[in-house]
């Protein structure tokens, strides 16, 4: 089970990467300006920046919090399977 864990982490953290990554092309088309706040203040600013251009971030925003949900399962997953846990 650890190790579908462990699959299931690799392929949300690989799917919200690349979602990150082409946020910041989106925000490159859109102006010079989003391109610059998204890259020195991407985690702060994309709410923003899906919110006011969610026309051309609708299937990244899909893509990035899908990973981020993939990652989220399987922090349980493996936090639920640890070998380690002390039984109380």
């Amino acid at each position: 089970m650890r190790d579908i864990g462990n699959v299931i982490f690799i392929v949300g953290a690989i799917l919200y990467f690349s979602a990150y990554i082409w946020a910041f092309v989106i925000a490159s088309r859109v102006s010079g300006a989003w391109f610059i706040g998204m890259l020195f203040l991407g985690w702060l600013l994309y709410p923003f920046f899906a919110y006011k251009n969610w026309t051309g971030c609708k299937n990244n925003c899909l893509v990035m919090y899908g990973g981020v949900a993939l990652c989220v399962v399987a922090f349980f997953i493996l936090w639920a399977t640890n070998p380690n846990k002390i039984p109380t």
